[in-house]
């Protein structure tokens, strides 16, 4: 069982891993929290593999055995098996829609297969995760059981797979599929026996986030989300009100609908994918030159036969110069930034990145 980057290509390939894929600008003005959740358009992926692997990639098994901020957790509470049959069925839609990019062990990869039923979930050989999935277009090969062969492009050499067999199956599957993608991930659920048709309005709270791979955060703690509800997830979010309040429906579009696309921005002081709450201070000499643009590429993936979710979360960091790189963009961010209320500017820390921007542009 190995999990392998690149195939063989033909000699007239050009695989995508070897570019960088274009960097969107999803700045609307006026700046709102937006409650709705796009539909992915037919022929978009879900998935979007570049040169900025190998990157990700070294970055993932730093938190491999980081006890602090692991790479794959589990809620309390959480049924291992559940959650090792829910990516089963997340790694079979996956490769049924990126068969270049994943091949998912016995399930044709452009088959349209079903996912495996619960009672087929359990680790093969008591030790490793039962998907076999292969990542194309990246600089490493992996392989589960006998280490890992590193190429010049990335230079890590851990044993990875004695590393990955010190984890539970649960956890295990959750960080060998972390690895093989430049996406965060999360799974969301339905509580057990939570009625996900209950009347719009009523108590319930939205999914759960039954487990996580969160090591690019903008802002927050994976840990601190774990085992929470939508809602709960959603309560420091400024100007969130309305993004609330449409949790219970917001859940079952996530679940019974979809795929969804949605996009967040923000700025920031460094190139860095990951922004941890203790991260340090802005630096004193900042100027719009020196200034970076930020985005979260959200999808979900709904699972619904297992009342779930796969939300994914692809971190996008490139020069704010690059990015707004003509006088239309340079108005329209501008614009986006002076429609912010004190309270989305705070909640975003962009309340000097704002003035920088204001002094140079405005």
């Amino acid at each position: 069982m190995s999990v392998v980057w690149p195939p063989a290509l033909a000699p007239d390939s050009n695989p995508g891993w070897q570019t960088f894929a274009p960097m969107p600008f999803p700045v609307g003005v006026p700046f709102r929290m937006r409650t709705d959740l796009a539909r992915l358009a037919p022929g978009d992926p879900l998935l979007i593999s570049d040169a900025g692997y190998p990157a990700v990639a070294q970055a993932k098994l730093a938190h491999l055995d980081d006890d602090r901020r692991p790479l794959a957790r589990l809620a309390d509470g959480a049924d291992p098996q559940w959650v090792i049959g829910a990516l089963q069925a997340g790694l079979a839609q996956l490769s049924h829609h990126h068969p270049e990019l994943i091949g998912f062990g016995g399930v044709p990869a452009a088959g349209g297969a079903a996912p495996p039923a619960p009672e087929r979930a359990s680790p093969v050989d008591g030790q490793l995760p039962a998907p076999v999935f292969e990542l194309h277009r990246a600089g490493l090969s992996l392989d589960l059981r006998d280490g890992v062969r590193v190429g010049a492009s990335l230079p890590c050499a851990e044993p990875v797979a004695a590393r990955l067999q010190r984890l539970a199956p649960g956890p295990r599957l959750l960080a060998s599929l972390s690895l093989a993608l430049q996406e965060d991930l999360v799974l969301m659920a339905w509580p057990p026996g939570e009625p996900a048709a209950r009347p719009a309005g009523s108590a319930a709270h939205g999914l759960l986030a039954q487990a996580m791979s969160v090591v690019f955060p903008s802002g927050w703690d994976p840990a601190a989300k774990l085992g929470q509800p939508l809602i709960t997830i959603h309560q420091p979010v400024a100007d969130g009100g309305p993004l609330r309040e449409a949790s219970l429906n917001l859940s079952r579009a996530m679940v019974e609908k979809g795929p969804f696309e949605r996009f967040v921005w923000t700025l920031s002081a460094d190139a860095g994918l990951a922004r941890w709450p203790d991260a340090p201070a802005l630096p004193d000499d900042l100027d719009p030159e020196r200034l970076f643009f930020r985005i979260e590429r959200q999808v979900t993936l709904g699972l619904p036969d297992w009342r779930a979710a796969l939300f994914l979360i692809r971190v996008r960091v490139a020069p704010l110069g690059e990015v707004a790189c003509d006088a239309p963009r340079r108005a329209r961010l501008l614009a986006a930034l002076e429609s912010m209320s004190d309270a989305t500017l705070a909640y975003k820390n962009l309340h000097r990145l704002r003035e920088i921007v204001r002094a140079a542009w405005g």
